[in-house]
């Protein structure tokens, strides 16, 4: 091992790999290094020889880089390139886009040939026992406010303990003095524990392939595997990592029951927790006798929870008189809660009008409370009106409609359900269609049952059996002696229609009886409605689709 360029090539390593590096890291020091290491600065002529194409394209260089084992001709590489970025290459600099994964690549490579066991420090080859990850979201455009968590620190172990440490801004705008608000160590499940390393196993085993990304904050990790290796992992606070389908930030979180964690992606984008909704009406009656007024109440409280995936609403009507109902929705509740716009949800009103008269049926109040998981409640108030309620209220309180109405009340009080009649053997299967949005319905038999209303089919039209494509209204049985019309006089379907399928560049093709050849449903339906279409070269000519016409006004997907 040759320690003082292992140290060197780690040195760097980390701030190529780093997202708050700066070009005076990487050239302030850096030519003085190299002289004393003993690289030559040879303009990569002897790299060059050897590897003519490595030199200045980093996937070439990746072919080949397992193959480079001395450290010597490797360092006088990195120092040439070095050398001709930042004094040959117009306006560039080693931590460019264009320059950085190379960079990266070579010193990655420096450090494996360089150290004890010949592989670098994010490479190992047992199974993970235990996992510390440090979460920074700074980054250079975020100006953080006193108080704002920006930094936590996560160990987890194999049997199931965790220490958690949250860190916070001291001063505005000072995002170099942090103070600790929280330090906590708790248990999980040790199999969960298990289940959740397996995942760090597989994806960061063997040779990881390391992600850059500039000015968002970073993550470090440090993981201990059951053969004594330490590996050390560095990365972008944008890193995707998914494994076996599962996204292991979220795994995490998941895991470890709290949605705050930052982990490998920030968790930046807020989630609401809760949305609580109270709502009151009070009404004075007086009685037409005049004898004590009757104070009558109403209330209505409804709860929008992530955690749970459920939305119970709970109706109070009189003192003895309430209603319940729960909807449980496994993903449905939390992409209605993801479908909000949580900046704006609920911020602006409208602006308040004088001389408002109270109502003379009675007072409607409200409060809703919006519980997110890193973020402030916020709680708004006031009268249930217009004057009262936020401008998007409306939208929301539909769209929350919407979804409830959805699930109605079951099949059990659906008239389709209980007055629903089934075929005897020797029924008649009526088919009822309309050709556009407001024709009389017709008529048609068939021996399929397993079409339903609201199916496509195709069935013939007119003497000349034209074909069209319907869509069933009604579906009847009818037994030979109560034929609603003479069975002779009622044509069959063609079958159910079948869509066609998208090929690999996602066109539909369809065969078209006036042009006498498959042409794709945007074509198609170019020559059915678009006015300014003449012709379609290499398909059909104006000529032809004037003569033509009646044909394309029989087809089938004329009406369709």
């Amino acid at each position: 091992m040759n320690k003082e360029i292992y140290d060197f090539a780690k040195h760097y390593f980390n701030i190529y790999r780093s997202s708050k590096a700066t070009n005076i890291q990487v050239e302030e020091g850096f030519a003085e290094k190299c002289f004393s290491l003993g690289f030559k600065m040879d303009c990569g002529n002897s790299f060059i020889e050897k590897y003519p194409n490595a030199f200045k394209d980093v996937e070439e260089l990746d072919k080949i880089i397992e193959d480079v084992d001395d450290a010597h001709f490797l360092g006088t590489a990195i120092f040439s390139q070095w050398r001709y970025i930042t004094h040959w290459s117009y306006c560039s600099h080693p931590l460019d886009a264009e320059f950085r994964p190379w960079f990266i690549s070579a010193f990655g490579r420096l450090m494996a040939i360089t150290s004890e066991d010949n592989t670098p420090p994010f490479v190992f080859f047992g199974n993970v026992k235990k996992v510390k990850i440090h979460s920074n979201i700074m980054s250079y455009g975020f100006l953080p406010r006193e108080d704002t968590e920006i930094e936590q620190h996560l160990t987890i172990t194999e049997d199931g303990r965790v220490w958690l440490t949250r860190y916070a801004v001291k001063e505005d705008l000072n995002f170099a003095d942090l103070k600790k608000t929280e330090q906590k160590q708790f248990r999980i499940d040790k199999e969960k524990a298990k289940f959740l390393l397996s995942k760090f196993t597989k994806y960061f085993r063997d040779e990881y392939n390391l992600q850059f990304a500039t000015d968002v904050g970073q993550f470090e990790m440090w993981i201990d595997d059951d053969e004594g290796k330490k590996a050390y992992f560095l990365g972008p606070m944008i890193s995707e990592i998914v494994v076996d389908g599962y996204n292991l930030s979220q795994l995490v979180r998941d895991t470890l029951d709290d949605q705050t964690l930052f982990v490998f992606d920030s968790n930046e984008f807020e989630k609401i927790k809760r949305i609580t909704i109270d709502y009151k009406f009070t009404s004075v009656i007086i009685p037409a006798d005049n004898s004590t007024d009757i104070t009558w109440e109403y209330s209505d409280h409804l709860v929008i929870d992530r955690e749970t995936e459920t939305i119970e609403d709970v109706l109070k009507l009189a003192e003895q008189c309430d209603v319940t109902r729960k909807y449980h929705v496994a993903e449905g509740v939390t992409s209605f809660l993801d479908d909000l716009d949580i900046e704006g949800l609920f911020t602006e009103f409208n602006e308040p009008e004088e001389d408002m008269l109270p109502s003379p049926d009675g007072t409607a109040v409200y409060e809703v409370t919006v519980e997110f998981y890193r973020q402030e409640t916020r709680i708004i108030s006031g009268t249930y009106d217009k004057q009262g309620l936020p401008k998007d209220w409306p939208e929301f309180i539909e769209d929350l409609y919407r979804f409830i109405s959805f699930y109605g009340f079951g099949e059990m009080f659906d008239e389709k359900q209980y007055a629903r009649t089934y075929r005897k053997k020797n029924d008649y299967i009526f088919l009822s269609v309309k050709f556009g949005d407001y024709g009389k319905p017709y008529y048609y038999l068939t021996d399929d049952d397993t079409i339903q209303v609201g199916d496509q089919i195709e069935v013939p039209v007119g003497s000349d059996g034209t074909e069209r494509i319907v869509r069933v209204s009604k579906k009847e049985y009818f037994s030979e002696d109560r034929l609603p019309m003479p069975i002779e006089k009622v044509k069959s379907i063609i079958g159910r229609f079948v869509p066609p399928e998208e090929n690999e560049n996602g066109e539909k093709f369809i065969y078209c009886p006036m042009c006498d050849k498959a042409i794709s449903s945007d074509i198609c339906y170019d020559i059915l409605y678009d006015p300014l279409i003449d012709d379609i070269p290499g398909i059909i000519t104006a000529e032809e689709i004037e003569e033509k016409q009646d044909i394309c006004e029989r087809c089938k997907y004329h009406d369709e």
